[in-house]
C-alpha cells in the first residue's frame, strides 16, 4: 500500500542494480551484491511501477502501489476474493504483465456476494532500456560486466 517500503535483496553471487524510471516513482538503488545489506525503497504514490535491473535486461518486476488493502491475487484457476469491502460504488481493476489493465465498476452492498469476470489478454512485455536511456550491451560483451 502507499507509504510502505519494498525490500530488494540480492540473493545471487553477481551484482544487480535495481531501478525504475516510472513517472509514478523513479528510483535507483545502485549496484550491490548478495554480501551487501538488502536495499529498500518507500512507495508513496499509488500506481504501477515497473522495476528493472540496469545490468540484466531480462529482469523485470512490477510494484503495484495500492491506495488501500482491498486487493487479491488470483489463484491458479483465475478466481479471487476481496473481503470486507465497504458498501458503495467501487472500481475493481485487474492487471497482468503484458496485458492491458481492465476495470469494472461495481455497486457493493452489505452482506451481498458479487461476481465479476475479467478477460485479460497477455501479450509480449515490451523491451526496455537501461536507466540512462541506452541499449543493454550484447550478451557476452565486456560491457555486460559491472
Amino acid at each position: 500500500m502507499a507509504g510502505q517500503s519494498v525490500s530488494f535483496p540480492n540473493r545471487d553471487r553477481i551484482y544487480h542494480n535495481v531501478f525504475s524510471v516510472s513517472p509514478v516513482h523513479a528510483f535507483d538503488l545502485g549496484q550491490y551484491r548478495s554480501s551487501d545489506a538488502p536495499k529498500s525503497e518507500r512507495f508513496d504514490t499509488p500506481g504501477l511501477v515497473p522495476v528493472y535491473c540496469n545490468i540484466h535486461p531480462s529482469m523485470i518486476a512490477y510494484v503495484a502501489v495500492l491506495e488501500n488493502d482491498a486487493f487479491a491475487t488470483s489463484g491458479p484457476d483465475g478466481r479471487f476474493r476481496i473481503e470486507r469491502v465497504p458498501a458503495g460504488e467501487r472500481v475493481v481493476q485487474a492487471f497482468l504483465p503484458g496485458a492491458e489493465r481492465v476495470s469494472q465498476t461495481l455497486a457493493v452492498e452489505a452482506g451481498r456476494v458479487r461476481e465479476l469476470t475479467f478477460t485479460l489478454v497477455a501479450g509480449r512485455i515490451s523491451s526496455h532500456k537501461r536507466k540512462d536511456g541506452s541499449e543493454y550491451p550484447r550478451p557476452g560483451s565486456d560491457l555486460e560486466r559491472p
